[in-house]
């Protein structure tokens, strides 16, 4: 993420989230490979649902302010140490509801949202 930074907030909940003017997914990283360099986490193995999912509520966790008014997670783009640490958070935080993602095959996931899409472009 990069570029410059627009806040929002909810008047009505006073939640607050930021967005980055640019956004890259790296495509040599784990999001998208396994070839076991840089992989963001060792419980999950690179370019798998779990992994995906870390990867983008780590990156979440940088956008969206608690109820404290700080970061959910600290910003960690110079420290290697502090991005393993903050991935640690989420996986501690999600295990239960990331562990469950293998528990739907790609079959199952599609019927859920397919069937909903279809009958919307359905003619009558």
């Amino acid at each position: 993420m990069s570029g410059d930074v627009t806040t929002f907030q909810s008047q009505a909940t006073g939640f607050s989230f930021r967005m980055f003017k640019k956004v890259e997914v790296n495509l040599g990283g784990s999001f998208f490979r396994n070839n076991g360099r840089g992989s963001v986490t060792t419980i999950f193995p690179g370019n798998s649902r779990e992994t995906r999912v870390v990867v983008l509520l780590h990156e979440l966790g940088h956008l969206v302010k608690n109820s404290s008014k700080q970061w959910v997670l600290p910003d960690d783009g110079d420290s290697n140490a502090l991005s393993l640490a903050n991935t640690d958070k989420v996986i501690t935080v999600c295990r239960q509801e990331i562990d469950s993602l293998s528990k739907v095959s790609v079959a199952e996931e599609l019927e859920m949202i397919l069937p909903s899409k279809l009958a919307e472009a359905t003619p009558r």
